[in-house]
């Protein structure tokens, strides 16, 4: 099934969808590019956004939890510590999330190339070569492509 979609894949590749989308030469320089592009950054805000309406929403949550222990209505009591929790959940969401976006933008194509091998169980050695063989294949199918400005992987 990897071939099958491989070769599907490569079908649709031309001169100019690789100029566009592999500019470098490498999948992971594509990913390390788009990691700290504009919809990188849009991303972080509106999840931003989120993070701080989530904090809002449990602020006022705590304070309606403490108005209903103030009035005395227990049967209210339930509701609204469950309001606490579902906010306290989204900002644990958001804010790891927030995290892990953060942490991948500060990765380096070795680094990817050292999660990749691991991921996949593979030498980093494995992950280059493959990383070259799909260059070279690619080429193949679109001679004519400039690639003397970047190789597939950084050294």
């Amino acid at each position: 099934m990897e071939v099958q979609n491989r070769e599907l894949y490569l079908q649709h590749m031309n001169d100019e969808y690789r100029r566009k989308h592999y500019p470098e030469g490498s999948v992971f320089m594509a990913h390390k590019k788009a990691q700290k592009g504009v919809n990188a950054g849009l991303n972080l805000f509106i999840i931003g956004v989120f993070l701080a309406g989530s904090v809002a929403g449990l602020v006022w949550s705590i304070n309606r939890v403490l108005e209903f222990i103030r009035d005395e209505q227990e049967d209210m009591l339930g509701v609204g510590i469950g309001i606490c929790v579902f906010f306290l959940l989204l900002i644990l969401g958001f804010g790891t999330l927030i995290f892990v976006m953060i942490k991948g933008v500060g990765k380096s194509v070795d680094d990817w190339i050292r999660i990749v091998a691991k991921t996949g169980g593979l030498s980093e050695q494995e992950v280059r070569e493959s990383a070259r063989a799909l260059q070279e294949e690619l080429l193949s199918r679109c001679p004519g492509i400039d690639t003397a400005g970047g190789a597939v992987l950084a050294e």
